[in-house]
Order: structure tokens, then sequence, then C-alpha cells
């Protein structure tokens, strides 16, 4: 019996060492320099940048009692969401590297699985809360009246927290009451990798649960509001040419700015959302429909994750960026440190030691030296500067 079981965990081993000779990057596995200056130099610079702006934002709306909107809850949702992502997502691609201190530490299916279930989650919730920023902006563009009666702080409140426990129940759902059939049949090999993980009905399922649904919605809204739009310019045209009172062409110019301004942010928003998943949808089918080996889309699958990665960089600029109450709020908060940059505090010792010059200058001589006025204007321009 002893014999008969050795002789199965055996060929368990050869059954799983032979499915593991198809490594997802043979550059990344074998650490090819240039693969990893060019693929982790990329994740490296996008993370700061994630993080930066990120924590710049939540920071700013934390600070400022004027942002403090219903609407920008969902604009913290996001920055959050992606905050994390920053986190997680690197990780998630340390843990695809084959080697013993990597695999030992990450490659378990255990922390694998909780890693997969994050990025998914974060990834969801990040999607989903540019659909509701989407759809706050069409009740803004559709009903501006009603638009405060619809969109309150607890309504908003409410939305947020429905999408992050619906995101995160439904993947801790998915991957802790069942084991993938690759961790089942041995094909896992300890390299953490959706595609070694997934078969094609689970990635169909995903992407339809991740980019279908919310470019769907997100560009219903975006057609939605193209519409009022252009109803409303053409209505603005047929009045003016009508009246010959010019006294509430500002009001209208006015409002019909607020409508592409809106529009110009779904337009970001959608065009950032689809560029940075299709490349990474495309390589997943590829990869698992036409069963290539995945050594020969080692740049293609590289470049694809940082567009995915790049997405959470610079969701939260197009929104926050595009509001001018944020950048005026932001501008107060980041020119102390500019100015700190641009003039240094040898610029303060200078015009403190002109003060201390002109100081006992008047007290040392009852007149005035013919250079003093020049020296008093020099040091009071100076410290106008500062």
């Amino acid at each position: 019996m002893n014999e008969s079981l050795l002789q199965s965990n055996a060929s368990n081993s050869a059954r799983v060492s032979a499915n593991c000779t198809r490594d997802p990057d043979s550059k990344l596995v074998n650490l090819d320099p240039v693969f990893m200056t060019f693929y982790f130099g990329s994740f490296v610079l996008v993370t700061a940048v994630n993080l930066t702006g990120n924590v710049l934002v939540l920071r700013t709306i934390y600070r400022h009692r004027s942002l403090w909107l219903p609407c920008n809850a969902f604009v913290c949702s996001l920055a959050v969401s992606d905050l994390l992502f920053g986190i997680m997502f690197p990780i998630y691609n340390v843990a695809g590297i084959n080697t013993p201190g990597v695999n030992e530490a990450l490659g378990r299916w255990a922390v694998c699985r909780f890693v997969l279930m994050e990025v998914l989650a974060l990834e969801i919730c990040s999607a989903y809360s540019l659909v509701a920023i989407t759809a706050g902006r069409y009740i803004h563009t559709a009903f501006p009246l009603r638009y405060h009666h619809y969109v309150t702080a607890r309504r908003c409140l409410a939305a947020v927290i429905i999408l992050w426990l619906t995101s995160h129940i439904s993947c801790i759902i998915v991957y802790a009451s069942t084991n993938p059939q690759a961790v089942l049949t041995g094909q896992y090999c300890r390299i953490c990798r959706y595609e070694t993980v997934f078969t094609v009905r689970e990635l169909g399922v995903l992407t339809v649960v991740q980019f279908v649904l919310p470019f769907s919605f997100m560009l219903a809204f975006y057609v939605r509001m193209a519409c009022i739009a252009r109803r409303l310019n053409k209505r603005v045209a047929a009045e003016s040419l009508r009246s010959s009172d010019t006294s509430n062409e500002p009001s209208r110019g006015l409002l019909i700015q607020r409508r592409h301004k809106s529009l110009v942010i779904i337009t970001l928003l959608i065009g950032c959302f689809v560029v940075s998943y299709l490349p990474m949808i495309a390589y997943f089918f590829l990869i698992l429909l036409k069963g290539q080996t995945r050594t020969q889309y080692e740049y293609f699958s590289a470049s694809s994750r940082i567009f995915l990665f790049l997405n959470t960089a610079v969701n939260v600029f197009i929104y926050a960026g595009r509001m001018s109450e944020f950048r005026d709020c932001l501008r107060r908060d980041v020119s102390p440190f500019l100015q700190s940059i641009r003039y240094p505090c040898t610029v303060t010792s200078l015009a403190a030691s002109l003060c201390q010059c002109v100081t006992k200058s008047k007290m040392t001589s009852p007149s005035h030296p013919p250079h003093a006025g020049k020296l008093e204007s020099k040091m009071s321009s100076i410290s106008a500067e500062v």
C-alpha cells in the first residue's frame, strides 16, 4: 500500500512538473536584464505617480470643507481603490517571478488566492466608481434643478458602502469557496498569474463584470449627455435668434460650458478605461484560446499590465483636475512647498542681513548715506518676493 502511495505521489509530481514547464513570461522567470529594467522600471514610475496622486487628492479633499460634497464621495472611493490597487498590483506582479524565494513567500495558493482576490476586487471597485461618477455627471446634466434632491450625502455614502461590500464579498465567494481547475489538476505551478489559474469561461465572466458592464453603463450615460447637450445648444441658438435681448446670454453660455465640461470629463474617463483594459483582455484571450506559449508575448504581456496599472494613476486626476475649486484648493496647498523650493532659506537670510545692515547704519550715522534708500528698497523688494 505504501509503495502504491509513493508511486501515485511520484506520478503526480511528474505530472505537475510536466505541466509547469510553460512559464508565463520566460524573460521574467529568467530575470532578463533588459526586460526587467523595462518591466519593473515602468512599474516603479507608475507606482510613484499612483501613490502620490491619490494621496494628494484625498488630502486636499480632507483639508478643505468646501470640497465635502456628496458627489466627491465617489471621487474618494475611486482614489482609495486606486491607491490600494497601487500597493497590491506590484505585489501581484512580483509574485509571478519563478524564483525559490518568491515562490516560498508568494507562490503558495493560500497567499496567491488573497492577492488575486484583492486585485480583482479593487479593479471592480475602481471600475464601478467610475460608473458612479458618470452617473452623477449625467444627473447633473439631465436634472440640474433636482440634482441636490437626488444626489444626497446619505445616498452617496450608501452607494459607496454597497459598492465596496459587493465587490469584496463576491470575490471572497469566488475564491474562498472553490479552487480553480488549474489548482486541482496541478497546473498552478506556484506562479501567481491570472492566465495560469483561470479558464476561458472564467475569463469571459470576468471580462463581462470588469469591462463590458462598466463600459456599457458609461457609454449609455455619455450618449444621453451628448444628446441633452446637443438639444440645449439648438434651443439656445434658436432663442438667441428670436430674441434681441442679450442680458441672458452669459448665463446661457455658462450652462452650455458646464454641459461641455461634463462631456469632456466622461470622454476622458471612457477613453482611458478602454485603452487600459483592451490590451490585457486581448492578451488573456490570445493565450487561452490559441494555446500559444506565453514566452512569445513577454513584452505584450508586460505592456498590457502597465497600461492596466496606468489607468489607476490617471483616473482621479481626470475628474478632480477638471474641478476648478479642487484646483484652487490644491494650488493653495502646494504653493508654499513650491515657493520654499524656488526661494530657499538663503533668500530669507539675505533679507534679514540687509535689515540688520540698514538698522545699524541708521543707529550709527545721524544722516542717511546716499545708498541707504537703495538698500532699503532692495531689502523691501526681496522681502516681498519671499
